[in-house]
């Protein structure tokens, strides 16, 4: 699998996290049970990231000679939809895969079993005492735990498989669902008995104070275009409902859902993508997973409606997910699948993935008002993984009657922060007086500086000439050339330790050599530590080591497998010979050179993929999530004014100033990260590091004014009383690239700069900033002499608006 950059960045702690609760308990089996709580936001891939764990804990050596089996326990049945996707992602590894419906094995689990099971089907309990059949209140009644003649049950294989010197790890997908309720606190506790429990969850409860928590920031989630930017909810819906008085409340949903996706297919066809976007209906009473009589009216009511515009299961564009009902689901995630509406209650709610669905109806819960964030999440993924162009197509849309947005807190998720409700509007007065601001860009990130997989070619081939073995077919030959110029003698492959080394005063100690050691043999810890230490040396300056090594360690293995050389030996061979890993750095260093003109001229090619250069104007309509709170004023260009609820008082201030001005026609608050706010590109300095790279920044107001001019202004929020230069490091550059991109479009009228309040909260402005004096002279005609463009933090002047 291709992972996504915060994806092997969650991999890598997991795989350090494992080792080292594992290891620990080892040293001092008195410890409490070890936990770790991996928290990552629905949309995230948990399954695919917790996969390439296992994947990784098979592969690596220190583990492989512990025996280790999973046990994978879920809410429902979302355990049969993650044996499903892991048979396929774990298809070629020594794991063998479990599902309990399929029936239990007879004895102890073997090495690298992975059983997957639901908390229902294993902690059901007895009510009362049951002399007759030999049970007594509180004892697992479930076929699969309750212990019998037979011992062909979960209790006796799970006893069983400790006594073969086994260690059990409990991995609890969704583990906020059903992991802390008090029967199954009282089954791990009392039948599993593991070593290590692993909670995923994108809300988790944190009830573990000793847990070690590993979390994936919803912000590279969404960056890393997994998932689509936002999410937003009843888009026009105020516009239909005037225009339709006569329809009720599910028509008029439906007319506007199925507008907004004919709108994505267009926008689809346009860029040659063969993709059908998939409308989501769900029943409106959620209670349980059966129907009631409220869920068949509710559900004739659409079919009936959807009859009337073509949409019917005879012709394959509607389905239905029910417990008691199945249509039409057949290779439904498929891109392109013809379904164009799925109806469904609760079935899909959990683990369900299909990246084409990108509209949801949800009719309200009559036992609920709540928002529930987990179905929401089923139209989150982006259908190939990346961002588009267009925000249309990375947007998510929901359609409801509900009156207002309250989260159901025990299923809120981070990614509650995308869901957008409150709608803005350019002002009909406005409509005319529209700007047209040119080189806006738009950055996305492609590249992470680690190596690709056409670096294997580059690493193979110099390998082989460095060595000779070109000419060389059969496994003695290429043993027999390998030695010639690598020490390969695995009974001579140690690791010189001092010893006898006596240090009297630690404050005195001096550089030391030719002090006497002994050779000993190299632990698998040590071994694979510097092994992977000296890897991480060997690539440089690619980074990303998970991905790069991913890349570089199979290449490795097979070239020195093919001179019948074992991992292991090929690991001594790296770490136990200082010669050996002079003559091998300088392969890889031929290796990454020969590389680096193809890498960079595909980083040139990606970088002007990612880089959207583009005229800009107001967006005609944007949306806004609940951390904005509407403010009246009167010269925003837009009709409702939603102003971030975190705002510094500079910029509540300096909205002030722009509606009392009498020179002002309209003024708009810029947004930012999204490809519908104005940017301007400027290179960012990395702190603690001496480089820079490509960034945009978005300069917080575009104002309009009456004489023609368009202002464009920064405010350092970070200074709220005087002009400060170090309250942000990037100060200067980005002066310097508004000034720069200013200066170039003069002729538009534009003008501006950097801006800070004053202590008489006046403000003021970079001393060498285009003046409106100037800007309206270039826009007519006229000769301008400009500034020097260089910021300076104790230079300023009055603004005057």
């Amino acid at each position: 699998m291709e992972l996504k950059h915060f994806q092997t960045k969650s991999v890598e702690k997991l795989m350090v996290a494992i080792k080292r609760n594992l290891k620990s308990v080892e040293d001092n089996p008195e410890l409490p049970l070890q936990h770790i709580i991996f928290k990552s936001p629905t949309g995230s891939g948990k399954t695919v990231m917790l996969s390439e764990t296992l994947k990784f804990l098979a592969e690596d050596d220190v583990l492989n000679e512990r025996n280790l089996i999973f046990l994978w326990l879920a809410p429902m049945k979302l355990h049969s939809q993650s044996y499903k996707k892991l048979k396929e992602y774990l298809q070629d590894s020594d794991y063998q895969l479990i599902n309990i419906d399929d029936g239990l094995p007879n004895g102890a689990l073997g090495r690298n079993t992975i059983l997957f099971s639901n908390w229902e089907k294993l902690t059901t309990t007895a009510g009362q005492d049951n002399p007759e059949k030999n049970i007594k209140k509180g004892d697992w009644t479930n076929i699969a735990t309750r212990q019998g003649e037979s011992g062909k049950n979960l209790i006796d294989i799970l006893g069983a498989t400790r006594e073969n010197n086994t260690k059990i790890i409990l991995i609890i997908d969704e583990s906020h669902q059903s992991f802390y309720g008090d029967k199954s606190q009282r089954f791990v506790k009392e039948i599993v008995k593991p070593s290590l429990v692993i909670e995923a969850s994108a809300t988790p409860k944190f009830e573990q104070t000793q847990a070690q928590v590993i979390e994936t920031p919803y912000e590279e989630v969404v960056d890393s275009g997994l998932i689509k930017k936002q999410i937003v909810i009843n888009n026009e819906l105020g516009k239909i409902s005037s225009e339709t008085n006569n329809k009720t409340v599910m028509e008029s949903l439906i007319d506007l859902a199925l507008s907004k996706q004919k709108e994505l297919k267009d926008a689809y066809v346009s860029i040659n993508e063969d993709i059908n976007p998939l409308l989501l209906i769900q029943l409106p009473n959620c209670s349980s997973e059966m129907m009631d009589e409220l869920d068949k009216t509710e559900k004739d009511l659409i079919e009936k409606i959807l009859t009337t515009k073509g949409i019917t299961y005879n012709n394959k564009k509607l389905a239905v997910w029910l417990s008691e009902e199945k249509i039409n689901l057949e290779d439904i995630e498929q891109l392109n699948n013809q379904v164009e509406i799925l109806i469904f209650k609760q079935a899909i709610a959990l683990g369900w993935d299909c990246p084409r669905a990108q509209l949801l109806i949800m009719r309200r819960d009559v036992k609920s008002e709540t928002f529930k964030i987990q179905t929401v999440g089923r139209i989150l993924r982006m259908p190939k993984a990346e961002h588009y162009d267009s925000e249309l197509l990375n947007t998510a849309y929901v359609y409801s009657d509900l009156e207002s947005i309250v989260v159901d807190r025990v299923e809120q998720d981070p990614l509650i922060n995308l869901v957008k409700y409150q709608q803005s509007k350019i002002r009909d007065e406005f409509r005319d007086k529209i700007i047209v601001l040119p080189d806006s860009i738009y950055l996305s990130r492609t590249d992470y500086g680690d190596l690709r997989k056409d670096f294997e070619v580059f690493l193979r081939g110099t390998f082989n000439d460095r060595l000779n073995l070109s000419l060389f077919k059969t496994v003695a030959e290429r043993r027999k050339k390998i030695s010639e110029s690598l020490q390969i003698d695995d009974t001579k492959l140690l690791h010189p330790v001092i010893t006898d080394e006596v240090i009297q005063n630690i404050d005195e100690l001096s550089d030391r050599i030719g002090l006497s050691t002994v050779n000993v043999d190299v632990d698998i810890e040590t071994l694979d530590y510097i092994f992977n230490a000296l890897l991480r040396e060997f690539i440089k300056p690619f980074t990303g080591f998970a991905r790069s090594r991913a890349i570089v360690y199979p290449v490795l293995r097979d070239l020195f497998s093919q001179a019948d050389i074992n991992e292991k030996t090929m690991k001594k061979i790296f770490v136990c010979s200082s010669d050996n890993q002079e003559k091998l750095k300088t392969i890889f260093a031929l290796a990454i050179n020969n590389y680096k003109s193809t890498y960079q001229c595909e980083q040139r090619n990606r970088r002007e993929r990612s880089e959207i250069i583009y005229d800009w104007t107001v967006p005609t309509v944007d949306v806004f999530s609940d951390n904005y709170a509407e403010v009246p004023t009167v010269k925003n260009i837009y009709d409702h004014f939603y102003r971030y609820k975190k705002v510094s008082e500079s910029e509540k201030r300096f909205e002030m100033l722009l509606d009392a001005s009498t020179n002002i026609l309209w003024w708009h608050k810029n947004g930012e990260k999204m490809q519908h706010h104005f940017a301007i590109g400027y290179h960012e300095q990395i702190e603690d590091e001496n480089k820079i790279r490509r960034n945009s920044f978005y300069p917080d107001y575009i104002v309009s004014f009456k004489d023609g001019t368009i202002g464009i202004f920064e405010i350092k929020s970070g200074a709220d009383t005087s002009p400060d230069y170090h309250s942000n490091v990037n100060n200067p550059n980005k002066a310097d690239s508004l000034q720069k991109w200013i200066q170039g479009h003069i002729k538009l009228g534009v003008w501006g700069g950097i801006v800070n309040r004053a202590e008489n909260n006046s403000f003021m402005i970079q001393a060498d900033a285009v003046t409106q004096e100037m800007a309206y002279m270039a826009s007519n005609g006229e000769s301008v002499e400009l500034p020097n463009i260089k910021y300076d933090s104790d230079k300023w002047r009055e603004l005057v608006l």
